[in-house]
């Protein structure tokens, strides 16, 4: 039983603010190359680490458009750039995830703890306004909250947010 659900793009913000990163990281690199040519180890120094930056940015904008979360009969697998995670399906708490109301301030990002936090683009490690430590991959649309056993909670805005919680296997009862 392997399904994907489809993480949506970043918002249009998002996507203007990469975009504007990937090609200002760019320019500085070709400035760098221009403006410290007495200076060649520096020179040589200032352009990788910039280029490097600028090509981890790009690749991230490249890969928010394959991002996912993988069903499998064992276990989640969340794919997104830098932060994908695999979750065996017996540390989900499958019977507490849901849809997040658009009203949940409990589980809304606050504090960006490691990952990136753009407008319509927040991927990586957060704590919540409830004080919840969460792996989230949030653009537009449906997010779902998926508690696990681990000390953390999965926060995913998916396309067919309903449909994912309702294909979430149903765990035995442990009072048969």
């Amino acid at each position: 039983m392997l399904k994907t659900y489809y993480i949506p793009r970043a918002g249009s913000l998002g996507l203007a603010i990469l975009i504007i990163i990937v090609l200002g990281l760019l320019i500085m690199t070709g400035w760098i190359f221009d403006h410290r040519a007495d200076n060649l180890v520096g020179t040589i120094f200032g352009m990788s680490v910039t280029f490097a930056v600028a090509v981890l940015f790009a690749w991230f904008l490249l890969q928010q458009n394959r991002s996912s979360i993988i069903m499998d009969d064992d276990k989640l697998t969340l794919s997104v750039p830098w932060y994908g995670r695999k979750v065996a399906l017996s540390d989900v708490l499958i019977e507490q995830a849901r849809v997040l109301e658009s009203g949940d301030e409990e589980w809304s990002l606050r504090w960006r703890t490691n990952g990136i936090g753009l407008p319509g683009y927040q991927v990586g490690w957060f704590r919540t306004k409830g004080g919840h430590r969460v792996l989230a991959a949030r653009t537009q649309g449906d997010a779902v909250l998926i508690p696990t056993t681990k000390g953390y909670s999965l926060v995913v805005s998916l396309l067919d947010a309903h449909e994912f919680v309702e294909g979430l296997p149903i765990q035995p009862s442990d009072q048969d």
